[in-house]
């Protein structure tokens, strides 16, 4: 059996057999499929499978496989977010003692850890923080010596001198935190120790390009998006801070962006399906319609709506429907809630809701004598017309007439009193002549 194989596994001819089983069945089942590397590592952990590897990687036969599985095998260690400095110790590179920098997985590990930080910017690593815990400054400027004058090595010399000449003083987070810049909220933008932080954060940054950190990435870590959104609204209003939290604003999206997240992803992180009916004057809610805006932009093939984001999956089609009508009141809110509306009215459309529902929709069927004067009666006039337009047949037509939706909730009686009243109202007049003709003509 091939769990009994120990250290001879990758000599057996068993394990060649194993391993092109493994990929059919990974192609022919892919719901089932299961890496070699995980079920490998879960008999021989990865310290001796790294172990194994690493001795079998001298053979010439079994060279093709081993590159095989290695590569996956740091594909592993990524997505399991094992640490640089585990990684090390797997390749036994903590044994290489001076010989450290000429080992040939030492470049390998360089190359795990880039990716590692890229993947995991929240736990970035250099390469001298996990050299330090097996060679002092003193060794480790001996073994520079030695390769400096490889070219092949100039690179590596180079990083590793920069990274030395920073080990000692403090990264960007630390001064970030040592100058108390997490604990002042919006206040940050005006604070005097930001320009000194930014100005540290720059120079660490042109001598450390694999360890980049920027302001809004430091703000997000140490505040939160919801709470950074909020302090960036804030300054936003105050004269002296504006141009740069509209820059900094600009710098989140783009961020958002990166991290692939969708204006649905955002909808919910700023705690926007909780605000109701103070959803639409709500700061944050407007810094969302920007970034929809921009997403829309960089993203064609993936374009959304506020409508889509909206309904079903935080509030009914109704809801919306009755925070628009309060929305339009408001002169701050008034523009957002047209361009929602408009949205509305053209999903409806395309869906071929039925004139009498969206009447109900629209509330229409309990404002009783009020019923001509609101603005909402006018656009399902403008709807019904509309549907009729885009009727496929005259069955729909004269199912859904005027004439038809208003008796089915208003008695004759009384829309012939409202139609009269109306009549005299010069604002509701032309409304009033057209419901009259429609009440006497049609036939139902």
């Amino acid at each position: 059996m091939l769990e009994k194989a120990g250290d001879n596994l990758l000599e057996s001819p068993q394990f060649a057999t194993w391993i092109s089983y493994a990929d059919k069945f990974n192609v022919k089942i892919p719901r089932k499929s299961q890496s070699k590397i995980s079920v490998l590592t879960e008999y021989y952990r990865d310290e001796g499978l790294s172990k194994m590897l690493l001795t079998a990687e001298r053979s010439p036969q079994k060279s093709s496989i081993v590159r095989k599985l290695q590569a996956e095998q740091f594909y592993h260690w990524l997505t399991t977010k094992t640490t640089p400095s585990d990684v090390f110790v797997f390749l036994m590179l903590n044994k290489a003692g001076d010989k450290l920098l000429d080992n040939p997985q030492f470049s390998a590990w360089i190359t795990y850890l880039d990716d590692f930080n890229k993947k995991n910017p929240e736990n970035k690593m250099s390469i001298v923080s996990v050299l330090k815990d097996y060679c002092n400054n003193e060794k480790l400027e001996k073994m520079l010596e030695v390769v400096k004058p490889l070219p092949t090595s100039e690179k590596i010399v180079k990083r590793l001198g920069t990274e030395q000449k920073w080990m000692n003083k403090e990264t960007p987070d630390e001064f970030f935190k040592g100058l108390k810049l997490d604990q002042v909220g919006v206040n940050v933008f005006s604070s005097p120790q930001l320009k000194k932080w930014i100005n540290y954060m720059k120079a660490y940054n042109k001598d450390n390009p694999k360890y980049q950190t920027t302001l809004i990435a430091t703000l997000a870590k140490y505040y939160g998006n919801r709470k950074l959104v909020q302090m960036i609204n804030a300054a936003k209003n105050v004269e002296s801070t504006a141009p740069f939290a509209k820059r900094l604003e600009s710098e989140q999206f783009q961020v958002w962006l990166k991290n692939q997240w969708t204006p649905g992803d955002i909808f919910k992180l700023m705690n926007l399906d909780d605000l109701d009916d103070k959803l639409f004057s709500s700061p944050a809610f407007v810094t969302w319609t920007k970034y929809l805006s921009v997403f829309n932009m960089e993203n064609p093939t993936k374009k959304t709506t506020l409508l889509a984001t909206l309904t079903p999956n935080y509030y009914s089609e109704k809801r919306v429907v009755q925070l628009l009508t309060r929305a339009t009141t408001i002169p701050s809110t008034e523009s957002i809630a047209a361009k929602l509306h408009a949205e509305l009215y053209q999903h409806w459309l395309a869906m071929m809701k039925p004139p009498a529902s969206v009447f109900t929709m629209l509330n229409l069927h309990t404002e009783g004598n009020k019923l001509f004067t609101t603005p909402q009666f006018r656009t399902w006039l403008q709807y019904n017309d509309d549907f009729a337009i885009k009727a496929v047949s005259k069955e729909d037509i004269a199912t859904d007439s005027l004439k038809t939706t208003l008796t089915g909730f208003y008695e004759t009686s009384a829309l012939t009193r409202m139609v009269e009243t109306a009549m005299k109202d010069p604002s509701t007049k032309t409304i009033a002549t057209r419901v009259k003709g429609e009440l006497l003509n049609n036939t139902t």
